[in-house]
């Protein structure tokens, strides 16, 4: 790798943990500061991390797309929007209202502890944060030259070092970092295509 790429990079982890620490001390341990940033969160923040989140795994949707077609779109995408809308007008003023942290919090408070556990479990499983970290190992060992399993490590340590510490709102900050760097990336790609192709 050369040194600019290598440069560029570091810059990248460090702008990330940056944007991460700052201003940890926030989150305290109020768990609702914690968890949902105080409920403060606002509309370009929130599209922001959905962005940054969902196209997270913008490379493993392409790689399945290119393996098995159109019905990549059926399994990742379409169940995606037709849930979250259902959930912003149905479900998100009454959770909200209730003033539970989770949804196996609101589970929990209808239904007992039975049907909290059951759908932590669950949501466990449909949101598990092992792709993305997954993801940053794989990127860490093609650029570094790390044996995989140290680069899982560094980037399992990366991510809950300021998750840890600045909850949410870290994530969130850290999610417009990459939101930038994202479409930054595809407009240069695009640039860089169309000078590749000709006139």
């Amino acid at each position: 790798m050369h040194w600019l790429d290598f440069s560029v990079l570091i810059l990248y982890v460090g702008l990330l943990i940056g944007f991460g620490f700052y201003r940890t001390k926030q989150a305290g341990k109020d768990p609702e500061e914690f968890l949902l940033a105080g409920r403060k969160l606002s509309l370009p923040g929130f599209v922001v991390t959905l962005v940054a989140t969902w196209y997270g795994g913008i490379l493993g949707i392409g790689e399945n797309t290119y393996s098995y077609g159109i019905q990549t779109w059926f399994i990742f995408g379409f169940p995606y929007y037709v849930f979250a809308i259902l959930f912003a007008f149905l479900i998100a003023g009454r959770i909200n209202e209730t003033k539970f942290i989770s949804i196996p919090d609101q589970f929990h408070g209808r239904f007992g502890k039975t049907a909290g556990v059951v759908s932590a479990l669950y949501i466990l499983f449909l949101a598990s944060p092992a792709p993305y970290i997954l993801s940053i190992g794989i990127l860490l060992q093609f650029t570094t030259g790390l044996s995989f399993g140290l680069s899982l490590l560094m980037a399992t340590g990366l991510s809950l070092s300021y998750i840890w510490l600045g909850g949410f709102k870290a994530v969130v900050r850290t999610d417009g970092l990459q939101f930038g760097f994202m479409f930054v990336g595809f407009l240069l790609l695009l640039i860089f295509s169309m000078k590749s192709s000709g006139p």
